[in-house]
């Protein structure tokens, strides 16, 4: 354990840090046997001039209560306007405040996206949804709860922001199916902006490590852990109901 603990503050003391401002505070590193799965990833880069000890130590494993701070500290940079990187069932997210209008345009800047295209908004469930949703059919809900991470394209609407709807007006929103987005979106109490976490004109990053350095750097907080569930690493399903009922798969 001490070789362990003198190999990580070697390397975080000769790295750059610019994008791992929060990383977990290694004071509540544990044995490796008594932790969960969940993990954050250690810099990719070790400075030539340490030697790493043989062990494994691609990932440092974190008690799963770490992830309450995490969620703790994400609200306070949403109810902030601030935009942060976090992890969903399907890819890395971009997101925000999805009800703050001057929060979605400064997360539109950081991703160079326009804001005409709209935007997915993730809720935690159905009560959540109806806060936003006045009409919701039962073949509404049997779509939106399913396991399959299934966006839903929504032409009645309140309370939302004109920077988060696409060019029809209508706005599209999906149930997360993810544990840990579940329990921040519980925590935030409001829907949750969920864009793929890369530039516009960049494909979206398929693991941690894949993601863009200056987009970390931009954002205000980054939750860094690992997925306590796996990730699907596509966009989800995108799909919209006429008015006869019938299904239309858009994406």
């Amino acid at each position: 354990m001490l070789q362990l603990r003198l190999f990580i503050a070697l390397l975080f003391r000769n790295s750059d840090l610019a994008h791992f401002r929060q990383i977990q505070k290694l004071s509540k590193l544990k044995k490796r046997s008594n932790v969960g799965p969940v993990a954050c990833m250690v810099l990719r880069h070790v400075p030539k001039a340490i030697s790493i000890v043989p062990m494994e130590l691609k990932l440092i494993r974190l008690p799963m209560s770490d992830r309450s701070n995490d969620i703790a500290q994400a609200v306070v940079h949403l109810e902030r306007g601030d935009s942060i990187i976090y992890p969903t069932e399907t890819l890395w997210a971009l997101g925000c405040d999805a009800t703050n209008e001057a929060a979605v345009e400064k997360l539109s800047q950081i991703k160079g996206r326009a804001t005409v295209k709209g935007y997915v908004l993730l809720v935690d469930g159905l009560e959540m949804l109806s806060q936003y949703v006045s009409h919701i059919t039962a073949t509404m809900r049997s779509i939106a709860s399913s396991s399959t991470p299934t966006t839903i394209v929504f032409s009645e609407h309140q309370m939302l922001p004109p920077n988060v709807l696409g060019p029809d007006g209508s706005v599209a929103i999906r149930i997360t199916q993810s544990a840990f987005c579940k329990q921040l979106l519980r925590a935030f109490g409001k829907p949750l902006i969920s864009t793929s976490a890369n530039y516009a004109d960049q494909p979206p990053p398929k693991a941690f490590e894949d993601l863009n350095e200056d987009l970390l750097s931009a954002v205000q907080y980054v939750i860094h852990l690992e997925v306590p569930e796996p990730m699907t690493q596509q966009v989800s399903t995108i799909v919209k109901l006429s008015p006869g009922g019938d299904i239309e798969t858009i994406r």
